[in-house]
């Protein structure tokens, strides 16, 4: 089939999942619906049979194609659900669809238009700072996605209705059961929240929530994480102290997260451990701003991020292996002016790949120069150069006399990532610098402005 004809049919899908929304939600009757929800499943059967074969983003096309099918499908089987199943599976499903389409057509395949479409993007998140802010009837939206493994699902769910606050009608939830076949779709049945999404097919990196999140905040809960008290008004309160924080991330036990992200903790990694994790987590979790760390680049295992920042679709796809996906983020959110915290003050409990799965870890070796690679080729300078830390910053704490306000200069500081433990330093002791960057490689000169107050180019 020829591009324009399957452009065609992706903009008449769209245009009647946007029209038998209005009529569901509007509540009236209307003959026609049966007839449009035919029309989509053999469209998305079209687009399964045009991307059998396909690989990298195409592959979600697919994924999504097939996923609109099952759910078209449980809809002729089961009416009372059919509003649900539609407005939270199809709906959604096939605007990410038609979306990522055109995104492998139009963007991916040609690379002047490529560039375009980045240095839009970076446009929008620098303009997204000044703009109007959107009202929200939620301050969060908790999206649970589970892929088999129903015990550490449970374990997920179970903690966050015994840590999180639902009952002032602030919080929304979102499950979605990811392909699984061994029960999860009936627990999450179960549940007292109401949206509720079963997928037939497992899909990775399920962006079709940005359609769904309906608060001001949304959390991607993984279910290898287990929720502690206060979890949420930790990350809540971290969120609202900046407007230019587009994420914070918190701690959790060392081997289970890299990037000097974690912290040691006295209890066993399994589910007989999780009673001396939560006395350990309840000791732990005390709000404390001085403990908040900036960082230039976080591996977010969870993590809160602002709706309107995440709805910039901000995960770039060439990333087909996986690797240097945070890196890549880390590096947009840098260089359009937004801040990353790492939230030391707050503890979770993250098992460590259950949702991925194994397939995430049996990639060829090659995959991690692969995209560096392909970072290099995006960005101009080594991801490498992100990771790490200063290692005077510990010095500096111990024998400096601080002073609020007093005057720092860092030579050549790349990624940043020196600063930030300048910064924090300060912040331990509730003071702030006046920091100023001397960059020697002009191809960091992107990379200071999130932080520093100046900056010399040399």
């Amino acid at each position: 089939m020829e591009r324009d004809e399957v452009r065609t049919l992706l903009d008449i899908s769209v245009e009647a999942a946007d029209y038998i929304q209005t009529v569901l939600e509007g509540g009236e009757a209307d003959a026609s619906v049966p007839e449009l929800l035919d029309n989509l499943h053999r469209i998305a059967a079209v687009l399964e049979e045009e991307t059998c074969s396909s690989v990298g983003l195409m592959r979600k096309v697919h994924l999504y194609a097939c996923n609109i099918q099952a759910s078209l499908d449980e809809i002729r089987h089961d009416v009372d659900l059919s509003a649900r199943i539609f407005l939270l599976e199809v709906r959604p499903f096939v605007l990410e669809m038609s979306r990522l389409w055109r995104m492998a057509t139009d963007i991916l395949s040609n690379a002047e238009r490529m560039e375009r479409y980045r240095t839009e993007l970076m446009q929008r998140m620098e303009a997204l700072h000044n703009a109007p802010r959107e009202e929200y009837p939620y301050d969060v939206t908790i999206v649970l996605i589970g892929y088999n493994k129903l015990e550490y699902t449970k374990a997920a769910a179970e903690s966050i209705f015994a840590h999180t606050d639902f009952s002032g009608g602030r919080v929304e939830l979102i499950t979605i059961n990811n392909g699984s076949d061994d029960g999860t779709r009936e627990f999450f049945e179960s549940l007292p929240h109401t949206k509720k999404i079963n997928l037939k097919y497992n899909v990775l990196g399920i962006q079709a929530t940005q359609y769904l999140i309906e608060g001001k905040y949304c959390i991607g809960f993984s279910n290898d994480v287990v929720a502690t008290p206060h979890w949420l008004e930790h990350l809540l309160a971290a969120m609202e102290s900046d407007e230019r924080i587009a994420y914070a991330v918190p701690t959790c036990n060392e081997e289970s997260i890299s990037n000097a992200q974690g912290i040691p903790v006295p209890y066993p990694n399994t589910f007989e451990g999780m009673e001396r994790m939560q006395a350990f987590a309840a000791q732990y979790n005390q709000k404390d701003p001085k403990r908040w760390e900036e960082r230039s680049v976080l591996m977010p295992f969870l993590c809160i991020v602002r709706t309107d920042v995440y709805r910039m679709g901000l995960i770039d796809p060439i990333y087909t292996r996986g690797e240097f996906v945070d890196d890549d983020l880390s590096t947009l959110l840098r260089r359009t002016g937004w801040r990353q915290l790492l939230l030391k003050d707050t503890f979770m409990h993250h098992f460590g790949g259950v949702t991925l799965g194994v397939d995430r870890y049996s990639r060829t070796n090659n995959a991690v120069d692969e995209m560096l690679r392909v970072y290099y080729e995006k960005w101009g300078v080594d991801a490498w150069d992100a990771r790490g830390s200063f290692p005077g910053a510990e010095i500096v704490q111990n024998w400096h006399d601080f002073h609020d306000g007093e005057r720092v200069l860092v030579l050549e500081p790349r990624f940043g990532g020196i600063a930030c433990d300048l910064v924090n330093a300060y912040r331990c002791v509730g003071m702030v610098p006046h920091m100023t960057a001397a960059v020697f490689d002009q191809r960091y000169l992107l990379d200071t402005a999130y932080l520093f107050d100046e900056t010399l180019p040399v």
